[in-house]
């Protein structure tokens, strides 16, 4: 009898340590903010083998779905700011652990002084519904406003923090999150693609502007970066605010450096998503048929801050000339083109009198150089009344830059009559270059690493054991060979990573970090 007690102990007590990780990591993937710290604890406490911890947290977790629907939820990002979201499940998910897409939606009118009410219930994240029902895979929305606009700091770290929330409540699929969003949501996109993009499989923005991204948040940012994942690209030609014509120079810029874009350009629809319905069965296509290549073996990337140097297992850590410096690539720049004159004003839309009535005056414009000012209203142009702000916008089609114009103003009780002329239009980048261009490419086979890098004084790479194995790298940047230290991470490093990412691409055991004299 104690032989067979012996036996089943010895038989017994591997399987119920296993169990134990098991139970332990996947509380690491479910653990919400407050619970992670306890979640890491339990993890170490087990004292488990480090290689097992690895291998298991590059595999999938069975997280199921407890509730279908629509629900309003918030995440917390690494800064420790919460704010609101909607998450959608389809019913058919419920219960179910295979892994499954992500699309995380940002709606429109994102410079708001509240959060949106029901991001995902309204607008374009609503259309996806059907296709989440019928496909089965999972909706984020983000809420956006004022102070977390989708190409801000604050913005991204919200979208971040989004995708991780989403993974503790159903079987996300790391290789298949993808981004979208309209107008706002679609200029969204283009910034998350080309500053952003570790955490995507690929984006579908939709009638949105990759120059909005770069003026909007005041950020360096570069077009060939689009070349980092696939784009499935929707616009209209008669859109008021992005017509296609403005937007394709970008388009092609990006493709010249590479980019993989699909584009479907409408002649007529304005600024909504007419073509949502006719192109549902290929969007959905995109989603279900473009995995996230996690491990790319080559890959190329420009930042102007390290804060945005992270791409695919590398990260710019440090920017700054060295003395290996090669010379500049091409930049995939677009030049900005005359396109409408401006007076240079907000306006009342909801004034009911005769004229158009302002509410700002933007500086460094002709409105500045006229002195007009909030308040007054434009009751003529040229000798022609203005009676509402579709004459207004009627008479500037007609002018051109250096072209004169007289206007007769009511402030208040007295009528002003001024005039000028429209500045010259002279061309400039639309992608400002005030600061220095890290420029990082990286090519490897087997175990060696080829880097190019300008104005990269220090970087990381993240040695996958899918890529490297356990062994040594040959590396060598700007033709000199260097001898890599390669650091082995702590367990605690590894679960710690894990907690904050819940990524299964990126869990990485070893890195390099080089100095570039």
């Amino acid at each position: 009898m104690r032989a067979t007690a012996v036996f089943l102990l010895f038989v017994l007590g591997p399987v119920c340590a296993d169990d134990a990780l098991e139970s332990a990591l996947s509380r690491l993937r479910t653990a919400s903010p407050k619970e992670t710290a306890g979640a890491v604890k339990a993890v170490l406490a087990a004292k488990p083998d480090r290689a097992a911890v690895l291998a298991r947290l590059q595999k999938p977790f069975a997280v199921a779905a407890t509730e279908a629907g629509w629900r309003t939820m918030s995440a917390t990002d690494i800064h420790g700011v919460t704010r609101p979201f909607e998450l959608y499940v389809p019913e058919s998910l419920v219960g179910k652990v295979e892994p499954v897409p992500l699309v995380v939606a940002m709606h429109g009118g994102v410079s708001r002084p509240e959060f949106l009410e029901n991001p995902g219930q309204r607008g374009t994240a609503a259309l996806w519904v059907k296709s989440a029902d019928a496909e089965g895979f999972v909706l984020a929305c983000p809420a956006g406003r004022t102070d977390c606009v989708w190409w801000s700091d604050a913005g991204a770290a919200h979208v971040r923090a989004v995708i991780r929330e989403a993974k503790r409540h159903a079987p996300i699929d790391d290789d298949a999150v993808f981004g979208t969003g309209f107008s706002d949501g679609g200029s969204g996109c283009y910034y998350l693609a080309m500053a952003e993009p570790r955490h995507f499989a690929g984006f579908l923005p939709m009638n949105g502007h990759p120059a909005v991204a770069a003026s909007a948040s005041q950020k360096q940012l570069y077009v060939g970066n689009l070349r980092a994942l696939p784009n499935f690209v929707a616009m209209t030609q008669d859109d008021q605010l992005y017509p296609a014509v403005t937007v394709l120079p970008h388009l092609q810029a990006a493709m010249q450096a590479g980019a993989r874009m699909h584009i479907v350009n409408y002649p007529r629809g304005g600024h909504r998503p007419v073509y949502f319905e006719e192109q549902r069965a290929a969007f959905v296509q995109f989603v279900l048929g473009t995995p996230r290549e996690a491990l790319p073996r080559a890959f190329n990337w420009k930042c102007a801050a390290a804060g945005q140097g992270g791409i695919a297992w590398a990260e710019v850590l440090s920017i700054g000339a060295s003395d290996s410096d090669p010379e500049a690539s091409a930049d995939r720049n677009v030049m900005s083109t005359a396109g409408r004159v401006r007076i240079g004003i907000s306006v009342d839309q909801a004034f009911e009198g005769a004229g158009v009535r302002i509410t700002e005056v933007s500086k460094g414009t002709l409105a500045e150089t006229l002195k007009l000012a909030s308040g007054d209203v434009i009751e003529s142009m040229d000798g022609k009344a203005i009676g509402g702000l579709t004459d207004l916008r009627r008479a500037l089609s007609g002018k051109k830059y250096g072209d004169s114009v007289a206007l007769t103003v009511a402030r208040g009780e007295e009528k002003l009559d001024v005039a000028g002329a429209f500045p010259k239009f002279t061309p400039s980048p639309i992608y400002r270059r005030s600061t220095p261009t890290a420029e990082f490419a990286l090519q490897s086979e087997g175990n060696r690493v080829v880097v190019r890098a300008r104005n990269v004084r220090r970087f990381r790479l993240r040695l996958h054991s899918e890529l490297f194995g356990d062994g040594a790298i040959a590396l060598a940047v700007n033709g000199q060979r260097i001898e890599p230290k390669i650091r082995e991470l702590s367990l605690e490093e590894i679960v710690r990573n894990y907690a904050r990412e819940a990524d299964a691409g990126r869990v990485h055991g070893r890195d390099v970090t080089v100095d570039i004299p």
